[in-house]
This record gives structure tokens, C-alpha cells and sequence, in this order.
């Protein structure tokens, strides 16, 4: 893989995503698109042939990575392939699970209504999730958006960013 190629007028990776991110959306070209999201591969591939972790490295991916979310964002995208790969940003939503008694109560009883409580109450935190999120989306399929399972709390929703190789 190629090295990074920043504009000559840009000293650093900082500079470099405060540029992208201040681009007016109609100034916002496919080449420019592309070469952050190529520069964002480089980047995240360094980081990955390291030997150990290295925080610097990928605070820069994590900045590149806000920086092409702002420009898709403008764009109205939610992807966009470049010759290196596919950058796609996600709206994930999440669910807090039962943290003091009263909750776990609830939910508890929650589950045991539904006839889910022998199988669930044994199953790690990520399958629990997903349940409730299975079940937040059966009752948004029957129209009802604001149901959420007694006990569990709605987090905020964050962008997540999935690079994926060509």
C-alpha cells in the first residue's frame, strides 16, 4: 500500500481533517472524497502492521474517519467505494441493560412473560442486546416507535464507520 498523501498547503492529519470537515458541500469533489478515504485505509493499515497497539496512529483514523462521515454526511451518502475500499457510516442504536435491582426486576419480569426467561437469564450482555433490539423492531413493525422493554434504556444513537477492503 502507498503512503498518505496530504495537500501541500496541510502540515498534519489535525489540520488535514479540519480542512475536509470545513469544505462546502458543493465544493466537495469524488477525488477529494476518495483520497481521504484512501489516506483513511493507508492510515488504518499502518496501525494494523504494528507489532502493539499505538494510540497516536489510530486517533488519526478515528479524525479521518469523523472527517469523511462529515463529507458523506453533506453529501447526503451513506457509503462511498474508493479504489482502496468501501467507507460506510452507520447511525447504530443501543440499549442499556438493567444496572440497579428495580430494573433487573422489571426486565426480569419482562422475560418471563414473554417465556424467554430460561433461555436469556444464562446468555452474555451482546445476545441480550440483540434481543431487546429484535424486540424494539418487532414493535416497530406493528407501528408502536416508542416501546422499549421494561428496565432497558435507549443510548444515544452513535456513528459507527465500517471500512471494508476492495
Amino acid at each position: 500500500m502507498s503512503d498518505m498523501t496530504l495537500p501541500e498547503n496541510v502540515k498534519n492529519i489535525e489540520e488535514y481533517c479540519e480542512m475536509l470537515k470545513a469544505i462546502p458541500n458543493q465544493d466537495i469533489t469524488v477525488n477529494v472524497l476518495e483520497d481521504a478515504i484512501n489516506n483513511c485505509f493507508i492510515r488504518k493499515t499502518e496501525h494494523a502492521v504494528q507489532k502493539k497497539y499505538t494510540t497516536s496512529i489510530w486517533e488519526e483514523v478515528e479524525e479521518l474517519q469523523t472527517a469523511i462521515g462529515v463529507m458523506l454526511d453533506k453529501l447526503e451518502k451513506k457509503s462511498h467505494k474508493s479504489k482502496l475500499g468501501t467507507f460506510t457510516v452507520k447511525l447504530e442504536e443501543g440499549y442499556r441493560l438493567p444496572k440497579d435491582d428495580d430494573s433487573r426486576k422489571a426486565f426480569f419480569a419482562y422475560l418471563q412473560e414473554r417465556g424467554s426467561y430460561d433461555t436469556m437469564i444464562t446468555v452474555n450482555a451482546r445476545t441480550l442486546e440483540t434481543f431487546v433490539k429484535d424486540e424494539v423492531e418487532m414493535k416497530e413493525q406493528d407501528g408502536d416507535f416508542e416501546f422499549i422493554p421494561p428496565g432497558i434504556e435507549r443510548k444515544h444513537p452513535q456513528q459507527k464507520y465500517s471500512m471494508r477492503v476492495s
